[in-house]
């Protein structure tokens, strides 16, 4: 019971203090630029990505096949991680950094997201 209460909370943007700490606490780059998310520590991106992920489900967004596997916050980690992984792909700095603000100035984390998760096929 204690982790579905949470996870409310976590969907909703609300933390309380006894989960501050945990490893989806803190994410703020689930409405940034990609320049921001370049720039971002490893855990906010993860915390980031679990947000958005903890969002679909809620929405009941996520295909049947992803959204059983969720049972917990813990079982967003490995779709979190992944989804981590894919943005970090796909905006992976250009060499020169007047290139790379070309190319990503205007880039939002949550559209590349979006294409992110329609790659992996976890929407409906």
């Amino acid at each position: 019971m204690y982790k579905i209460v949470i996870f409310v909370l976590l969907v909703f943007g609300l933390t309380p203090v006894s989960v501050a700490g945990e490893w989806y606490a803190g994410g703020t780059l689930s409405s940034a630029g990609i320049l921001e998310w370049q720039q971002a520590t490893a855990e906010n991106k993860l915390a980031s990505s679990a947000d958005m992920v903890a969002l679909l489900y809620q929405e009941k967004l996520l295909k049947p096949v992803v959204a059983s596997k969720i049972q917990s916050m813990d079982d967003l980690k490995p779709l979190a991680r992944d989804l981590v992984n894919c943005l970090n792909e796909s905006t992976k700095p250009a060499a020169e950094p007047a290139e790379n603000q070309r190319l990503f100035l205007n880039q939002s984390v949550g559209g590349f997201a979006a294409v992110c998760i329609s790659l992996m096929g976890w929407a409906n």
